[in-house]
């Protein structure tokens, strides 16, 4: 079968639809650009087809390329887009991951939810995908590699030439007379896929010729299977929701096999954070949360947490040190909004209706200060007793927020009420009782969380 046949089998479903081709310039995504342009034209497919092209930068022939890439479009008289884009590498994040983030991300500006995205990755792009991810020793999902359909960063991506070689499309460049530009970075072995490519493939092609076949076989199988443990993972959610909206019960993850506790909680994060955690970071949490002391449960992933509020297994963006903050209170008994630091929202004064916020916590009434006392809002304590409204005896406040089930991570992050150094109330839990108002002179405090 053609490429031109091939590429004619697989886009009679989008008949008629938008399809974004991602062109760099290189032979791959010219032969897809010029095979595709021939067959929509002799087939009736009636494809709106147009290109876009990302500058990344990297190259000093970056400018050149994008020209390029705009002639053929021009040659073909399809409509053309280009972006440029800033690569800012994270910890630990490849060039690769990092380009292909920036390229997506820059593509979706071009798209509507109709769009098809459309990519020239190949069967010898397959085999270095599945290889990188051997190296690093992935799971079904990473040895899944690349689908043929998939969603991206919002897009639906289509790769069309997945199960065609190589070869087989520098043979097609080659025919029609196709002109591409070479990407002087594709030479340099520094880079893993690059080894992979000019080092690894060859030998193993050499000793089994029939490897990309078996390789994408493989890669299809794991895929399904990916996909099985998906819908284990579904089935399992049911059981394991947490109080919370976007959080999993502790008691209930118990009750799961160590396998099961690792896919569900693996693919819980990765919907909450856009990452899978490590195989480390899940052995840290199963062996915290289900065997240890969850109540201390706090690990990182890149921008977020993962914390236990009382049975829920949760994720938050990491936190700021807010300790230092001081936040003094000009006009207490007036009508007003204290936006609190670092997300933490809003400390609403003489607005609120008596009972409980929107959040659960307690609408507080307080005395107001005398006159020389100064009402502040602070982050951190001393360890003052106190007595709250609720209790009988005064206990040092450590114990009164334990008390109060308040995770330790939480405690860090309460807005506490005070009249000069003296603890006056904790902002959605208590009043002091020697602070309680009795009559109607009173501060009425809300916290409003975000």
């Amino acid at each position: 079968m053609s490429i031109e046949q091939h590429l004619l089998s697989h886009f009679k479903p989008f008949a008629g639809r938008d399809v974004l081709v991602a062109h760099s310039g290189g032979v791959d995504s010219q032969v897809l650009l010029h095979a595709l342009y021939q067959t929509n034209q002799q087939s009736g497919l009636n494809l709106h087809i147009r290109v876009c092209h990302i500058n990344h930068g990297l190259s000093p022939q970056a400018t050149q390329w994008q020209a390029f890439a705009q002639s053929q479009a021009s040659a073909l008289n399809v409509p053309f887009a280009t972006e440029s884009v800033k690569l800012e590498r994270r910890n630990r994040e490849s060039l690769e991951a990092v380009a292909r983030e920036a390229r997506y991300k820059a593509i979706a500006q071009h798209c509507n939810e109709q769009t098809i995205v459309v990519t020239a990755h190949h069967q010898d792009d397959q085999l270095e995908t599945v290889l990188l991810a051997l190296k690093r020793g992935s799971g079904v999902r990473g040895l899944s590699a690349m689908a043929t359909h998939s969603s991206l960063y919002g897009l639906q991506v289509f790769r069309p030439l997945l199960l065609i070689d190589r070869s087989s499309i520098e043979n097609y460049a080659n025919e029609k007379q196709l002109s591409w530009v070479e990407d002087e970075s594709n030479q340099d072995e520094a880079f893993d896929r690059n080894f992979i490519r000019h080092q690894v493939v060859p030998i193993l092609k050499s000793r089994w010729p029939s490897i990309l076949n078996t390789v994408s076989r493989s890669a299809h199988l794991c895929h399904e299977a990916d996909t099985l443990l998906a819908e284990v993972a579904e089935e399992d959610m049911r059981f394991c929701r947490g109080e919370q909206v976007n959080a999993l019960s502790i008691s209930a993850l118990k009750g799961l096999t160590h396998v099961r506790f690792n896919n569900l909680v693996r693919r819980f994060l990765s919907s909450q954070t856009g990452a899978f955690p490590s195989a480390a970071q899940l052995s840290q949490i199963y062996f915290q949360a289900i065997k240890g002391q969850s109540k201390q449960l706090e690990i990182g992933l890149g921008e977020y947490s993962v914390r236990v509020d009382k049975d829920d297994l949760i994720v938050t963006q990491c936190f700021q040190d807010v300790s230092d903050n001081v936040i003094n209170v000009a006009e207490p008994q007036k009508s007003q909004q204290i936006v609190l630091p670092d997300y933490l929202g809003l400390l609403k004064l003489n607005e609120a209706s008596r009972g409980s916020d929107a959040n659960g916590g307690k609408t507080l009434d307080l005395l107001p200060p005398k006159d020389d006392e100064v009402m502040s809002i602070r982050f951190a304590h001393d360890n003052p007793k106190c007595l709250p409204d609720y209790r009988q005896r005064s206990r040092d406040l450590k114990k009164v927020l334990q008390e109060l089930e308040i995770p330790s991570w939480k405690r860090k992050r309460i807005p506490f009420i005070y009249y000069n150094n003296q603890l006056v109330a904790v902002a959605g839990y208590f009043v002091c009782q020697p602070f309680m108002a009795k009559t109607d002179d009173r501060i009425t405090l809300s916290w409003i969380k975000q």
